[in-house]
Formats: C-alpha cells, sequence, structure tokens
C-alpha cells in the first residue's frame, strides 16, 4: 500500500540551515543565548513562517506552518531529548503530544501544536493528570511533569478538551535497576502521592527525579532510543509517495490487531467445527 508523506523539516529547513543550527548549539555559550540566537537565525532564513514561542532547558519550541510546533536542541541533551519524545510518542497516545517528525540526530522534532494550561486550570485538572500519571508510572518512570507549580507549563489541552504532557523527555523503561533504592535491592522506588518524587518503601528514603536520572548512563539512554528510522520513514524531500509500514501507522496496527482478535475468536469455532465433521464421518462409517 502506497501513501503520501510530508516534512517539515525538508520543507522549512534546508541541510545549510541546519548546519547554521548546528554552529551556533556548539558555541561556549549559555543555553538561553542560544535559544535568541537560534530564534532570530531561523525565523529570517524561513521568512518569519518558523518563529520562536518558548524556551526549555535544553530545547527551544517554534510555531510552523499554522498548527505545528518544531523542538529545536540547544545541546546534545536537546537531541537526546527530541529522540526519547519521537521513541514514545504513540505508545503514550493520547496522554502526551503527538511528534511526527524527528530527524535520526535528534537536532530538530516536529509535534502538534497544544496550548499549555494556565496556573487555574493546573489546579482544576490534577485528579485527571494523576489518572494520566498513574497509568503511564505502571511501564514508565517519568519526570518533570509531577504535580506542583513549577510544572503546570509542561501540560495542555487539546481543542477537544483532552488533558496532554507537553514535555514528556525524561521518561524510561522501568525495567533498569537505576530505580531500585541502595538500601536493598529488592525495593522498587515508587512515586509519591503528586508524581514529583520517589520514595524506597523499606527505608522510607526520598529521592528526586534528577538524582534517579544520573544513574542512567549515555550507553543505556542510546540502547533504549535505538534507531528512530525503524519507526518511521526516510525521506528525502517535502512530500513523497512510500510504501506503507504497519509498525510506522498506528491505524493500520489497530487494524492489523483487530484483525487479529476476530481470527482468534474464528479459530475455536472453525476447530469445533472441524471436529463435529470428523464426528459424523465416523458415525456414518459405523452405520
Amino acid at each position: 500500500m502506497v501513501g503520501h508523506k510530508r516534512s517539515l523539516i525538508k520543507k522549512f529547513f534546508s541541510p545549510e540551515l541546519c548546519l547554521e543550527i548546528e554552529r551556533i548549539i556548539m558555541k561556549p555559550i549559555s543555553n538561553n543565548v542560544k535559544g535568541e540566537q537560534l530564534g532570530e537565525l531561523i525565523k529570517e532564513r524561513t521568512n518569519g513562517m518558523v518563529y520562536r514561542i518558548g524556551t526549555g532547558t535544553n530545547r527551544i519550541g517554534m510555531f510552523v506552518d499554522g498548527g505545528y510546533v518544531v523542538k529545536v536542541a540547544l545541546d546534545k541533551d536537546g537531541k537526546i531529548d527530541n529522540r526519547r519524545e519521537f521513541r514514545y510518542s504513540k505508545i503514550l497516545q493520547p496522554h502526551v503530544i503527538k511528534v511526527y517528525e524527528c530527524d535520526p540526530e535528534g537536532l530538530l522534532a516536529i509535534s502538534e501544536y497544544v496550548c499549555c494550561l494556565s496556573i487555574s486550570e493546573f489546579q482544576k485538572y490534577q485528579v485527571s493528570m494523576r489518572n494520566i500519571l498513574s497509568d503511564i508510572s505502571e511501564k514508565f518512570l517519568i519526570g518533570d511533569v509531577g504535580i506542583n507549580s513549577k510544572n503546570y507549563a509542561n501540560w495542555g489541552r487539546r481543542t477537544n478538551g483532552e488533558l496532554c504532557m507537553l514535555d514528556f523527555a525524561y521518561i524510561y523503561a522501568i525495567s533498569y535497576r537505576t530505580f531500585e533504592c541502595t538500601c536493598n535491592r529488592h525495593s522498587i522506588l515508587h512515586y509519591d502521592e503528586n508524581y514529583v518524587n520517589l520514595i524506597c518503601p523499606t527505608c522510607r528514603r526520598k529521592f528526586t527525579f534528577g538524582q534517579i536520572r544520573k544513574r542512567i548512563s549515555k550507553k543505556q539512554q542510546e540502547e533504549e532510543i535505538g534507531d528512530l528510522t525503524e519507526l518511521g520513514y526516510v525521506l528525502h524531500s517535502p512530500e513523497e509517495e512510500v510504501e506503507l509500514r504497519v509498525e510506522a501507522e498506528p491505524e493500520l496496527m489497530e487494524a492489523q490487531k483487530q484483525e487479529e482478535k476476530k481470527e482468534s475468536k474464528r479459530k475455536p469455532y472453525a476447530e469445533e467445527l472441524k471436529r463435529r465433521r470428523k464426528l459424523r464421518r465416523r458415525i456414518n462409517e459405523d452405520e
């Protein structure tokens, strides 16, 4: 099956512009200054069609093409953040923003645009946030989205009213042994009620997410993120016709799952029908 795909990265970010961005992020200056320089550069090179809307710790967010956001890495950690969000976006739907595109190195990532919550909205929807965090925490450890005032800008609402996380780069598979307490290798750390700190159930020691994150090496992160090209399509121009792959298409994957469920239900019936036919043949032979 062939499908039409487009790339906003290819449309707005030429190889020359990407090289200029790389030169800026390699400068020995603060990320705030890098963000200002990158915002001005990209806005100028795209004739004002891509412009900055906010600056984070390791990335800047820029509005693009009337309804999308491009997250531009400010350093190596920002590149890892972009790749990590692309890796887990489909798995965590609808609780996080949709990340549609990411270059293999993580310099740029395209996501849906969702308005962040106000302080009052953040206070209003905390029960729903806890439900979302509870669901995600069964499989992942995630930081900087817990329920406290400094994280309110990391949450937003889609136009249909759905709550979602706008920044979920600090997410890790709970299979890591780093989430065990040092007091006992069998004591798995768990969140407090607001999903801000982690607590040991044995010694009751409290850990910040930052303390736990430091235990994870760059090598471990690379192994977890893996090859992003396996999750999507490698485009060479702003628009292309490509052969669709089930693993890269959530809709096709869901349709395949539904078909497999139907088949699993049909199989016992078919086997029972076959068994009855054999039984009839034996009865006829006996007669």
